[in-house]
């Protein structure tokens, strides 16, 4: 979740205005350890699009293999490549809504927040802790939804969060087309948190799984190809890589 921070004195100015001015929606809702534990979710709204990628890559190197008849070395290491990789995101993922709380910790000094949110000419977000900061509603590029709130991206793969229960001015689906018709970055459409985590790391698992796999099959099939020269033969091709080296 982004920092709420102070910006200039003109982006302050700004929000203080529109933060007084009626608001179109609003809403207020304290953010605790139990909210940066749901926050933690966010990341995988994009990360399962790359597992989503790194399983087609690892199909596609099966498939090649089944084609060209070559070793399975090349579908060991792109499993294993993708399994760390998708792996270590997913650990970066889970430990970063703690890191968020700890470092709300250390500047607020304690373990809730009061957000107040102000949907009007411009979007007003602010703290009981820190002055209003006003965003463009053009900055807002997408919007997911989980168990309790709508996160409304922003570049660089920050949010803003918004506790759908805390929303005052309207239903969920008059506030969802309020936004849709001020957000032109937008698409029509609320992605979903839900199960998202659990399906990224179900296929880190299945990526560890292929590498597996793919290395057991390297090792059978290079037995079986050496069990196929005549006796000798292996020896003899040994010694000849040695001299070579």
């Amino acid at each position: 979740m982004p920092e709420i921070k102070t910006g200039n004195a003109g982006n302050q100015a700004q929000g203080g205005r529109a933060l007084s001015s009626q608001p179109v929606f609003h809403a207020q809702f304290p953010v605790g350890k139990q909210e940066y534990a749901e926050f933690g979710q966010a990341p995988y709204v994009w990360l399962i699009k790359f597992h989503l990628i790194c399983l087609a890559v690892i199909l596609l190197s099966f498939l090649m293999q089944a084609i060209t008849e070559q070793n399975y070395l090349y579908c060991a290491c792109v499993s294993g490549v993708s399994a760390l990789l998708c792996g270590s995101y997913d650990i970066q993922a889970e430990r970063g809504s703690r890191l968020a709380y700890r470092r709300h910790m250390i500047s607020e000094g304690k373990p809730g927040t009061i957000y107040f949110l102000n949907f009007c000419g411009y979007l007003v977000s602010a703290t009981d802790t820190h002055t209003p900061v006003s965003y463009d509603y053009k900055s807002i590029v997408s919007i997911a939804e989980s168990e309790r709130f709508f996160l409304l991206f922003l570049p660089y793969r920050l949010y803003i969060p918004v506790e759908k229960a805390a929303i005052c001015g309207g239903s969920r689906e008059e506030f969802l087309s309020y936004l849709f018709s001020k957000c032109p970055r937008c698409r029509s459409t609320v992605q979903k948190v839900k199960y998202k985590r659990q399906i990224c790391l179900a296929l880190a698992i299945l990526f560890l799984a292929a590498f597996l796999l793919g290395f057991a099959l390297f090792v059978f099939d290079s037995v079986r190809k050496a069990a196929a020269y005549p006796k000798g033969e292996i020896e003899k091709m040994l010694l000849i890589a040695l001299k070579l080296l």
